[in-house]
């Protein structure tokens, strides 16, 4: 995980400064069933109680963990259907002619990094807008 403030959480529950964590929804704890559950199952082992607000859960003790197990099984099921209605949207759009793909200007990168990087000698098939940083340094360029 990426989450700078979900880190410090970690490693304020590894050095056992927290002992209960409060979050709103359960799923807003992981991203998925099996990071859900291996985060879950490393707090408990270390005796942190979980508390989710919405879903009015105590998720300590096995009762609890079996509820956990069950809400992000449904939580990663339904975001793989989200993903699904959007492909098929897409596709639907595409045979009407009325998707046309991502908006201009909508990328993470700036026009002005993509230069700099094609001026470097980065191609599109190098995934200027994807695995940059791995691309430069396979080609021995220099990444700011």
């Amino acid at each position: 995980m990426q989450r700078e403030a979900f880190q410090r959480l970690q490693a304020a529950i590894f050095a056992g400064t927290i002992t209960t964590v409060v979050v709103w929804k359960l799923d807003r704890l992981a991203r998925s069933l099996k990071e859900g559950v291996n985060v879950l199952a490393d707090w408990c082992q270390r005796g942190v109680r979980i508390i989710a607000m919405t879903q009015q859960i105590d998720l300590s003790g096995p009762v609890g963990h079996l509820i956990a197990s069950l809400l992000f099984g449904i939580a990663e099921i339904e975001l793989q259907h989200a993903k699904e209605r959007q492909a098929a949207g897409i596709a639907v759009a595409k045979q009407r002619g009325v998707y046309t793909g991502r908006q201009r200007g909508t990328t993470k990168a700036t026009p002005a990094r993509a230069r700099a990087l094609r001026a470097q000698g980065l191609t599109v098939r190098d995934k200027i807008f994807g695995t940059t940083i791995h691309a430069c340094k396979n080609k021995g360029l220099q990444v700011t």
